[in-house]
């Protein structure tokens, strides 16, 4: 890192690298929500700052040279999900941070059926479903109209 980007252990609250970080995952964005209930932020963050730093204390000597920015901000934010992981109470919050940009219960989907005019339907469910080797992300959706449910899958990429 240069010398503006280094971040010493004991700056890392002040750091605006890391503040850009949780700015960045916490706020909603043009193309993603935040996956972070508010009712973890604040523990996840200390969380991740107590992992951050105990990560930049134990690299070696020299080894602070190959970390540039991209490095840090790929730790933070492996270290913010993984805390977030642990401090969430339900599946969905669970699927919300695994899968950020896809579909949360209770908003609105484009489901496009023939011959029906009102293609924006209501998520009601969703899960993870197997098979065989693939993975889906199984959506249940409410017609606005009739009130029928419908399921709709997305491939998983992992």
């Amino acid at each position: 890192m240069s010398e503006m980007t280094k971040i010493a252990p004991d700056d890392i609250e002040s750091s605006p690298l890391v503040e850009m970080a949780f700015e960045f995952w916490y706020k909603d964005n043009d193309h993603i929500r935040s996956p972070f209930p508010k009712y973890i932020r604040n523990d996840a963050r200390k969380q991740t700052l107590k992992k951050f730093k105990a990560w930049l204390t134990s690299l070696e000597v020299g080894a602070e040279k190959e970390v540039d920015e991209t490095v840090v901000s790929e730790k933070l934010e492996e270290y913010l999900f993984e805390s977030a992981m642990a401090l969430v109470l339900t599946e969905d919050e669970k699927l919300t941070l695994l899968y950020p940009n896809l579909p949360r219960v209770n908003e609105q989907l484009n489901v496009k059926d023939e011959g029906d005019d009102q293609p924006l339907h209501t998520v009601k469910d969703r899960s993870i479903v197997t098979e065989g080797d693939e993975r889906f992300f199984r959506v249940l959706v409410t017609h606005p109209v009739s009130g029928e449910d419908k399921e709709v899958k997305f491939p998983l990429p992992y």
